[in-house]
Order: structure tokens, then C-alpha cells, then sequence
């Protein structure tokens, strides 16, 4: 062992010291932050897997000064790139940085890193829908029978003007709809809701999709039969994806299910007020503990889903 190595770094640093570390890093938290960055580290390891490097933290923390740094470069380059917004990239830094200076202070690592900065970094431009392209990609929703046209308007409009995500969306149920003051509420898969306004267009959409699906308890989107019958269940996330591309192709345009949503925002964020207050409650939508907290991660789940995180599972 060299001299600037401190006892438990490098090829002593195993992997069920990162996850007992990992643990104690977590659970010193109150409830929300811990949730928090855990979901945040998670994606960072993800991210890691796909395009760097296997082995999660741990190898994260092998990896020396000068590798994480690299490596904490290309994370902000690459999810700028890709249109992540700037505060979610901020986020997931703040919990890296968080995690790596518990390292140094328990003494896993004998180096320090500053993580790059996002403030001042702006997201690239992106090359939008406008109204005239959604009209068009409305259009050719409406060639394929009366049934999946409503349908597949609804979808396209909840995604373009609301901002729905495909997640968002799907999860959607009839119960779900408030006829009376035109309103959704939306779940998160924490179970936490908000209840939005739906804009006139949207609304009209949606009624018109409900006189052929009727007010059946269930999913609001579902399975269409090629024969034109219903399949009660709920359509996946994939299922949109591929239809909202399928119409876009015949229209002659590019889109798909984020890149319709973000055109939205675009779109709204220099709209009049009411449009610009939709935004709002869409883009906040489904951010947990902005209304009722989903479960908190305790202890025991901790424990059992820091395999993946620590990297001791490459999935």
C-alpha cells in the first residue's frame, strides 16, 4: 500500500464494504432525502453500466481522482446532450457529491473531486414540433377507423398539451377523470397525485375516445384488437411510443412520445398565462413528495436493493 492510500481503497475495497458504507450513507438521512438519493445514485450506476463501466459504486470509487472526474464530465455532457433537464442533472451531481465526501471521511477513498457545475450550463436547442406538425401528425391519427382515431388523438393530445409522459399516461384510469371541473389526476409510481386542468382541445379528445370505450371502470387507454374490438388492459408505454412514431412517419415528420411533450412546453412557456400555468402543473406533475408521499424505502429494502447499486448484480 502506498503512502497516500488509506486502508480500504483500491484492491481492499470490496463490495460488501461499499454496500454496508452505502447503507449507513443512506439511512443517515431523514426518509424524503434518503429516497431521494437512492433513486439518484441508481441512475447514475445505470448510466454507468450502459456506457462505461460495470461494477457500480464500487468501481466508481476504484476508479481514482482523475477516472471519476472524466467520468462525472461525460454524465453532465451526455444527459445535456440528451435533453435532460439542467435540474436533474444538478440533482443526481448533488447526491454523487454527497456520497463522495462520505467516502473520504470514512475513509474508502484518499482523494477528493469536484463535481462540474451545471448553472451555467444551458441545454441545447431542440428542434421542436410545431402546431402545424402536431396538426399534421393529428391527421393522419385519423385515417385508420373512427375507434382508434379517438383513441389515438386522446393520446396524442394528452402528450403534446398537458405534457403527460408515456408512464403518466398509461397509468391513467377512468376513475382517474373529473368530468364536471375537466380535470385528471396523475399518479407517479410512488402513488403521490396532482390533479391538473385539461385545456378545452384536450378535454374534447378525451370525451370523444369515451363514447366508444363507455365509462368501463379501468384503464382510460387500452388495447384496441386489429378486428376493432376492445382488449381491456392497459396499453404499455412501448405501445405508445410505437403508435405515436407509426403516425408521425405516415405525417412525414419525426416524433416520438418525449419529443411531442417537449415541443408542448416549448410551445406553452411562450403562450399567455393560462397556458403557461398549465405548464407548471404538468412539469411538476408527478415529482414525488410534491402532494402525497409514496412509500419510504426502509432498512430492510435498503439492504436488498443495494446489491444493484454497490454492484455486486449487473443487471
Amino acid at each position: 500500500m502506498t503512502s497516500h492510500q488509506r486502508p480500504g481503497q483500491g484492491p481492499l475495497l470490496s463490495i460488501g464494504v461499499v454496500t454496508e458504507h452505502l447503507e449507513r450513507f443512506l439511512l443517515s438521512f431523514p426518509p424524503e432525502t434518503c429516497r431521494a438519493y437512492f433513486q439518484d445514485l441508481i441512475a447514475v450506476a445505470d448510466w454507468q453500466r450502459a456506457f462505461t463501466l460495470p461494477g457500480g459504486m464500487t468501481a466508481l470509487l476504484q476508479g481514482g481522482c482523475l477516472f471519476v472526474s472524466d467520468l462525472l464530465e461525460r454524465f453532465v455532457v451526455e444527459h445535456l446532450q440528451n435533453c435532460t433537464l439542467a435540474p436533474v442533472v444538478r440533482r443526481r451531481l448533488a447526491a454523487l457529491r454527497s456520497w463522495l465526501r462520505y467516502a473520504y471521511d470514512a475513509g474508502l477513498i484518499s482523494w477528493r473531486v469536484s463535481a462540474p457545475r451545471v448553472r451555467s450550463m444551458a441545454l441545447p436547442p431542440i428542434d421542436h414540433l410545431s402546431p402545424t406538425d402536431v396538426a399534421h401528425l393529428v391527421q393522419a391519427a385519423s385515417g385508420d377507423g373512427p375507434v382508434r382515431q379517438a383513441r389515438d388523438v386522446a393520446v396524442i393530445q394528452l402528450l403534446y398539451a398537458v405534457g403527460l409522459r408515456p408512464g403518466e399516461l398509461v397509468r391513467l384510469n377512468v376513475a382517474d377523470l373529473d368530468e364536471r371541473h375537466q380535470r385528471v389526476r396523475l399518479h407517479d409510481a410512488s402513488q403521490a397525485y396532482r390533479d391538473i386542468d385539461l385545456p378545452d382541445t384536450v378535454w374534447t379528445a378525451v370525451a370523444c375516445w369515451l363514447r366508444y370505450r363507455s365509462h368501463h371502470p379501468g384503464p382510460l387507454i387500452i388495447r384496441i384488437l386489429p378486428q376493432g374490438s376492445f382488449h381491456w388492459s392497459r396499453m404499455s408505454t412501448r405501445s405508445v411510443r410505437q403508435m405515436v412514431t407509426t403516425w408521425a412517419r405516415s405525417a412525414g415528420i419525426s416524433a416520438n412520445p418525449r419529443r411531442l411533450r417537449q415541443s408542448g412546453i416549448i410551445t406553452a412557456a411562450s403562450a399567455p398565462h393560462p397556458a403557461r400555468q398549465l405548464l407548471h402543473t404538468a412539469r411538476l406533475a408527478s415529482l414525488p413528495g410534491r402532494t402525497i408521499a409514496g412509500p419510504l424505502p426502509d432498512a430492510g429494502r435498503i439492504t436488498a436493493d443495494l446489491a444493484s447499486l454497490s454492484g455486486n448484480r449487473e443487471s
